[in-house]
């Protein structure tokens, strides 16, 4: 029995439960740090790097988290790590690019595609680029949603560069290699900054086979270049356009 004002006194029942609460929470405390290596929320498919033999390839599943290849069935998320570099084909279902991130599609020694179901979301850098006669294409089943940059290079080679699906741009796009639009009934929004370089084209194939609509609805849209949509529609609603 213990008194009012008496110092109380553990029995050996009580003592255990709070020797146990006490680990369990030290416990926890230990083991919450490593969590930050599993697949960030709202991911299935994280980018890592860093992995030998290639610490840069997509291609490369070490560089993954989980391990593996992102699949159609992957929702991917490249929010830290070094610079992915995709020089053959890859799939997912949804691409997110993290500010300050870059994904580069880089063609070498064959054609190569990125293709997801749903959308592609870019806070950081997406490049197409090629250094071979062979193309490249960005297939989105939904809309990509650029407010980063996302920009076209020529890379030395010949081959051509595609983009299938919708491109909302809130950030920068600067075609500095011409692109061909490939969706039927695409649409572009731009409300940033958007830049056809001297020399290069924003079009849809040669024969306007893929009608596109291009709504310039805020920002800037500047062609130094060419912007040749066949059988298309182009709305002005704000901004401003410039170019030579």
């Amino acid at each position: 029995e213990i008194h009012k004002g008496a110092i109380p006194v553990l029995t050996n029942k009580s003592f255990k439960v709070i020797l146990g609460l006490f680990l369990a929470i030290s416990l926890t405390l230990l083991v919450a740090p490593f969590h930050t290596t599993q697949a960030q929320a709202g991911c299935t498919k994280s980018w890592v790097g860093g992995a030998l033999p290639d610490p840069s390839a997509w291609s490369n599943g070490a560089n993954w988290n989980p391990p593996g290849l992102p699949t159609s069935a992957n929702d991917v998320c490249i929010n830290s790590g070094p610079t992915v570099v995709l020089t053959g084909n890859g799939g997912a279902n949804t691409v997110t690019v993290g500010a300050s991130q870059t994904l580069r599609l880089q063609v070498t020694a064959g054609s190569i595609t990125l293709g997801t179901i749903g959308n592609i979301t870019n806070a950081g850098i997406i490049t197409m680029e090629t250094a071979s006669a062979y193309n490249a294409l960005i297939n989105v089943g939904g809309t990509m949603t650029n407010t980063g940059t996302f920009k076209t290079e020529a890379g030395g080679g010949a081959g051509a560069l595609n983009f299938s699906g919708d491109l909302n741009n809130q950030g920068t796009v600067t075609i500095n290699k011409s692109l061909n639009l490939e969706k039927w009934g695409g649409v572009i929004t731009n409300t940033g900054t958007f830049t056809i370089a001297t020399g290069q084209s924003l079009f849809n194939h040669p024969s306007g086979t893929f009608p596109q609509t291009f709504n310039q609805n805020g920002g800037n849209l500047t062609i130094d270049g060419a912007l040749t949509l066949a059988n298309s529609t182009f709305n002005y609603t704000g901004g401003t356009i410039a170019g030579t």
